[in-house]
C-alpha cells in the first residue's frame, strides 16, 4: 500500500492541470458520467481558473486502512522526518441501529504533535541544506581594546580584526 502510494504522489507531482483534466474526464466517461471534469477539479481545488504554477506543487499521501502494521508506521513516521507529507488515517466501521457508521482517526502523524513535527522537519532540512552546502554558520563573538563585537559570521570576523590590525599598524 505504500510503495502504491508513493507511486501515485510522484505521478501526480509531474501532472500539469491539462492533463489532470484529461485523466478525470476519460474516467467519467469509462463511469458513464456525463460531467465537465475541468469544472469539477476546478470546484474541488477552490479556484475560479486553472493556476498552473500552483497545481501538484504540495503532493500528500493519505494511507487510510483498517490497520496499520509495524512496517507501515515505522516508514510513515521515517518519511515525515524526511519531508514527505504522508499520513495513516484509521477507518473503522461499526453498525448501530442498522446504520453503518465509520469512525475516522488520524494516528500518523498524531494531531497533536503536528506542529512540533513540522518544526523539527524544517530544522532538519536547514541542517541538511548547511551540511549539502557547506556553508559554516558558526557565530563569534569579538573584543578589540575594549570594543565588543556581537555574533559576526566568519567574515566580519576577519574583516574587524584585519582593520583593527590595519588601524593600530601592525606589520
Amino acid at each position: 500500500m505504500d510503495l502504491q502510494a508513493i507511486r501515485y504522489a510522484a505521478m501526480v507531482s509531474t501532472l500539469t492541470f491539462a492533463r489532470a483534466v484529461q485523466i478525470f474526464q476519460d474516467h467519467l466517461t469509462k463511469l458513464e458520467r456525463h460531467e465537465d471534469a475541468r469544472a469539477l477539479l476546478l470546484e474541488f481545488l477552490g479556484w475560479d481558473e486553472p493556476k498552473e504554477e500552483e497545481f501538484a506543487t504540495d503532493v500528500r499521501i493519505i494511507l487510510a486502512s483498517a490497520e496499520f502494521s509495524k512496517e507501515i508506521t515505522t516508514a510513515v513516521i521515517w518519511l515525515n522526518d524526511h519531508g514527505v507529507d504522508i499520513r495513516c488515517v484509521r477507518l473503522k466501521p461499526y453498525r448501530m441501529e442498522g446504520r453503518l457508521l465509520l469512525d475516522v482517526q488520524q494516528i500518523l502523524p498524531l494531531p497533536e504533535a503536528t506542529e512540533y513535527q513540522v518544526q523539527v522537519r524544517e530544522k532538519e532540512a536547514e541542517r541538511r541544506q548547511a551540511r549539502v552546502s557547506n556553508v559554516d554558520f558558526t557565530r563569534y563573538d569579538l573584543q578589540i581594546n575594549g570594543k565588543v563585537y556581537k555574533v559576526l559570521g566568519k567574515r566580519h570576523l576577519v574583516y574587524r580584526a584585519v582593520r583593527a590590525a590595519i588601524e593600530q599598524r601592525v606589520p
